[in-house]
């Protein structure tokens, strides 16, 4: 690291004009959020789409008898949802859905609701695994009790509609066998079945909205901290005097802003320092930073310099814009800083030159300033 970036990493940050510059890209922060938000909804869309293919799912409502004498907690404890998840995946219930008498059951009731339909067609693939605790399942069957625990639901799911529907009966004819051997229950009615209908999901795409939209502001709050982190650019004078050790003799507004707008201070400001700085000669010369990020189009400084010194700057003074060649010759030497340019060791290579000329820069003219920012900096 060159001893002038030492200097500029040890030099004390301007919080004023940091605040005023980061209030500017406040937009940045909304915009991120809604373009993040935006995104992450769309690949919560895409991603669903994918993981989540269409299921079909369709039940069976099951009445069960239990005997007077059965105690309220024994119920409870083994009858609940979950115990009849877990029995319905086990041996107990498995060995009875290839049971004649279940098999007999289910087809009759898939032919009431499908007439057309063969339900030796899904028989070979009713068995399936319990639909899993995510809620994401695939070919699954599910078990529910409710709060009596005297309905349950057996709920069978797969992608063809059909074969959700003859699922869900078959596993309800083999629990019933399985009731039959059971010594609290007495009897099991089924009251009814359910069409498949298309199997429905969490909709989670304000959640994805909200997070996407959380790590946007983050994502924009520390791109525009490292951009202010690693920003070198002179922006007010006291920090280009700060950084240079040279004053600032006149501040100049950037093209395209109105002459109304310019703080009459610095106007009054530039005009005397253009009288004093007569008394060292009428040979004038500004050394320019060249650079390809920072359009040169328009007039040049030295004719805006001329046009807001007025007649402060008499007619002998001769304005010229050149290379530190020139130096030897002149009798003032001014810098040109551009605010908001990045071109900190051009900057000290021209003043350098100027030194080892033997004819120092007298003085710095801040040019492409922005006037409603001063304004607000200084609070004029």
């Amino acid at each position: 690291m060159t001893e002038e970036k030492r200097k500029i990493m040890r030099e004390r940050v301007n919080l004023r004009c940091f605040y005023l510059r980061l209030m500017k890209k406040l937009w940045v922060i909304p915009a991120a959020a809604a373009l993040f938000a935006l995104a992450a909804v769309l690949l919560y869309t895409a991603v669903t789409k994918v993981t989540r293919p269409p299921l079909y799912e369709s039940s069976a409502k099951l009445y069960v008898y239990y005997t007077e004498k059965a105690d309220a907690m024994v119920l409870y404890s083994y009858y609940n949802s979950l115990s009849w998840r877990d029995l319905a995946g086990t041996e107990a219930v498995l060995t009875h859905l290839e049971d004649p008498q279940a098999l007999a059951e289910a087809d009759a009731a898939f032919r009431e609701v499908f007439p057309e339909a063969d339900p030796a067609a899904h028989a070979a693939a009713a068995e399936a695994p319990l639909a899993d605790s995510r809620g994401i399942p695939g070919e699954s069957f599910d078990v529910t009790a409710y709060a009596d625990l005297r309905i349950i639901h057996i709920t069978g799911i797969s992608a063809d509609a059909e074969r959700a529907a003859y699922r869900a009966m078959l596993y309800c004819a083999a629990i019933r066998r399985y009731a039959e051997g059971d010594e609290v229950i007495t009897g099991t009615e089924v009251l009814g079945y359910t069409e498949p209908v298309l199997r429905t999901y969490p909709e989670r795409k304000a959640v994805a909205a909200i997070t996407g939209a959380i790590i946007g502001v983050l994502a924009a709050l520390l791109v525009l901290w490292l951009r202010f982190l690693f920003d070198n650019a002179v922006y007010v004078p006291e920090d280009a005097v700060r950084r240079y050790g040279i004053p600032v003799l006149g501040v100049l507004p950037r093209k395209g802003q109105a002459s109304e707008t310019y703080p009459p201070q610095f106007q009054k400001e530039l005009m005397l320092h253009m009288r004093e700085l007569q008394s060292f000669g009428n040979k004038w010369l500004l050394l320019r930073a060249q650079d390809t990020d920072v359009t040169n189009s328009g007039d040049s400084p030295a004719a805006i310099l001329r046009e807001y010194a007025g007649e402060a700057m008499g007619p002998n003074v001769i304005l010229t814009e050149k290379t530190t060649a020139e130096v030897n010759t002149a009798d003032v030497i001014l810098l040109e800083v551009r605010s908001g340019a990045r071109l900190e060791q051009q900057y000290e290579h021209l003043i350098a030159e100027a030194a080892v000329g033997g004819n120092p820069v007298k003085g710095i003219i801040l040019t492409g300033a922005d006037n409603g920012f001063l304004q607000k900096y200084y609070r004029f």
